[in-house]
């Protein structure tokens, strides 16, 4: 995604946001234009929410956590935050990259584990 804060620092507007990143904030069909567009309990939302650190600092910011977002599913994700400036003074735009996997429900994990140990239990009772 990418922030332009060519309007101002209080409600930049999205200048870019990818597809994969806009399917995971479900905004049925609304575009994203702006950050006051940005759905609460997204990915999306968890990214931004550190723009003003990167404005403050001037500098690159990374970042890694859980959270539960608004389909109830648990997120791992990790990015970075990378400002630009045109002038080596002042923040024009963020560009950040970022990553997620939902983590399995533990009824999930505890199938998967189930079938892990029949199949492993099945190659030793062929290898006799």
């Amino acid at each position: 995604m990418l922030l332009d804060f060519s309007r101002g620092l209080e409600n930049p507007a999205v200048a870019y946001l990818g597809d994969n990143l806009a399917e995971e904030c479900d905004t049925n069909g609304a575009e994203i234009s702006e950050l006051a567009d940005v759905p609460a309990r997204s990915l999306l939302s968890r990214i931004t929410d550190h723009y003003m650190q990167i404005i403050a600092n001037q500098a690159p910011i990374g970042f890694e956590a859980e959270f539960v977002g608004a389909s109830g599913a648990a997120l791992l994700y990790r990015g970075i935050l990378l400002p630009y400036s045109s002038d080596r003074q002042t923040v024009d735009f963020i560009y950040g990259v970022i990553n997620w996997k939902e983590v399995a429900d533990q009824l999930t994990t505890d199938e998967l584990l189930l079938q892990i140990d029949q199949a492993l239990l099945g190659q030793t009772d062929n290898d006799e």
